[in-house]
């Protein structure tokens, strides 16, 4: 079987005013404060912020990691080391795992992989990292967009989020009764 061909006629001059229109009339809205406006998309944005909120706590406990490997407070294996210092191509949720794992261990929470990591709305934190990814790199117009449910999984792995990292950097066990339990 040859290689299958791509005509790259349809890429040639790539018809963006679908993406465009919906961005720059969104972000001129922002810039002049019109926060009724239509273009503006709360839930892509709540979507956006969380996980910037996410992922500069991260790189936080990820140099913190490292600051006190180098300080000498904490041993970190080479693999430990080389998966912290790997960025670049690493997927945001495999380096979330990582991070919070490698902390786990160093600073006496192990029980913070079993009770957190083994909790399900876990898979809402993978779901809104990939759905961030979606949005962050569209393919098509729908992909800008948030469901109710989006929305109700993104809020979901925020509660999460906001609650392991509690636990987590501050010592106390903090958890919330679940509204289903």
């Amino acid at each position: 079987m040859g290689k299958r061909m791509i005509d790259p006629a349809p890429f040639a001059h790539p018809d963006l005013s679908w993406l465009k229109r919906k961005l720059r009339n969104e972000l001129a809205a922002i810039a002049r404060g019109d926060f009724t406006s239509r273009w503006i998309d709360y839930r892509r944005i709540y979507l956006t912020n969380f996980m910037v909120m996410v992922e500069a706590v991260n790189y936080q406990v990820r140099q913190h990691l490292l600051v006190s490997h180098d300080e000498k407070r904490i041993k970190l294996t080479d693999k430990q080391r080389k998966l912290l210092f790997k960025e670049a191509g690493t997927r945001s949720y495999e380096r979330f795992k990582v991070i919070w794992k490698t902390y786990a261990q160093h600073f006496d929470k192990k029980d913070l992989v079993k009770v957190w990591f083994g909790d399900d709305r876990i898979v809402d934190l993978k779901d809104t990292i990939e759905k961030r990814n979606l949005t962050v790199h569209p393919k098509t117009y729908p992909d800008l967009r948030l469901t109710d449910e989006d929305l109700a999984k993104v809020q979901r792995a925020n509660k999460w989020f906001q609650q392991m990292t509690l636990y987590a950097l501050s010592g106390e066990y903090y958890r919330e009764t679940r509204e289903d339990e």
